[in-house]
């Protein structure tokens, strides 16, 4: 009796087609206030009971074959998973030819996948794969979530015979939220520890001359 790989020169499979599935789930509602004296926003919120998919896709529609023995092993939760999603915009036209607008985005916890820090296979790079040829399941980890509000104030500037000068200034995560992107490599000395942080403050000026 034999177990494991049935041939030692087992290598990469690459699985093209259509096949690959989803399963979705979401309940969405929307709140709007249609555009009167000047203003009008929007509220959407969606709630995500469970999204997974196969993975099948990634690289024009066809992926890899991560394991072997189980064509499903690549099911599991998408890594567009969040439970809670809040969008929030509004438009506002101020005296003065002023026009000032937000955009506020709230995500939870998204859906990463550890990494065995190996490539055992050779040359795919997906490193799901541990040295005991054990594989490591998709989006069991929860990233962190976002919490970002952009704003624009700008200002139309008529020259006249139909030339209009508008004055833009923007700013881009005003809350500053960062993200902490966590290191998965199951063989790195600083697994699970904060590798980089992601999402600073922006801002700009801009000039636009339409005629």
């Amino acid at each position: 009796m034999t177990s494991g790989r049935p041939r030692a020169d087992y290598g990469p499979i690459r699985l093209i087609g259509t096949q690959g599935h989803s399963e979705y789930l979401i309940l969405p509602a929307t709140i709007t206030r249609r555009y009167r004296n000047n203003f009008q926003a929007t509220l959407v919120y969606t709630l995500m009971f469970f999204r997974d998919d196969a993975g099948i896709g990634g690289s024009g529609y066809g992926n890899d074959l991560l394991n072997p023995f189980d064509v499903e092993f690549n099911f599991g939760r998408s890594a567009d998973f969040a439970r809670h999603t809040l969008r929030a915009n509004g438009i506002w036209n101020l005296p003065w030819g002023l026009n000032f607008s937000g955009l506020y985005r709230y995500q939870s916890a998204g859906a990463q996948t550890f990494s065995s820090g190996l490539d055992p296979l050779g040359g795919y790079g997906r490193n799901r794969l541990r040295a005991d040829l054990s594989f490591i399941p998709k989006g069991t980890f929860d990233a962190e979530g976002s919490n970002s509000l952009d704003l624009r104030l700008s200002k139309d500037i008529p020259l006249g015979r139909g030339v209009k000068l508008s004055a833009i200034g923007e700013v881009f995560n005003l809350l500053s939220d960062q993200q902490a992107i966590i290191d998965l490599r199951e063989n790195s000395r600083t697994y699970l520890q904060v590798a980089n942080l992601v999402g600073t403050r922006t801002g700009q000026l801009a000039f636009r001359l339409s005629f």
